[in-house]
């Protein structure tokens, strides 16, 4: 078996990109404490947040968890993308 398949079939694929969305976060928080954009820090983690359910979703999925994890993820995905985008829509009226 080759770590690929390995990584999928224990659902840790899962696991390494939500470290990558991790990281990606704390780049993040640099970005926003330097200044270098005019999005607030919640904007922009809020942005990560439909994408971290999804990647939850999978991982479920993939380790043959329970429907109801799955729905749960999926439906804090949905959650997670109006809540990014009641924010985006606030923080770009304000410019």
């Amino acid at each position: 078996m080759d770590i690929i398949e390995v990584l999928f079939r224990n659902g840790h694929i899962a696991d390494l990109v939500i470290a990558f969305m991790v990281i990606e976060a704390l780049a993040l928080v640099v970005v926003a404490r330097s200044g270098a954009t005019s999005w607030s820090l919640g904007v922009m983690l809020a942005g990560l947040l439909p994408g971290l359910f999804l990647v939850l979703a999978l991982r479920a999925a993939l380790v043959q968890a329970s429907s109801l994890w799955i729905a749960g993820a999926l439906s804090g995905a949905l959650l997670a993308h109006l809540l990014d985008l009641r924010l985006r829509v606030a923080a770009s009226s304000q410019r």
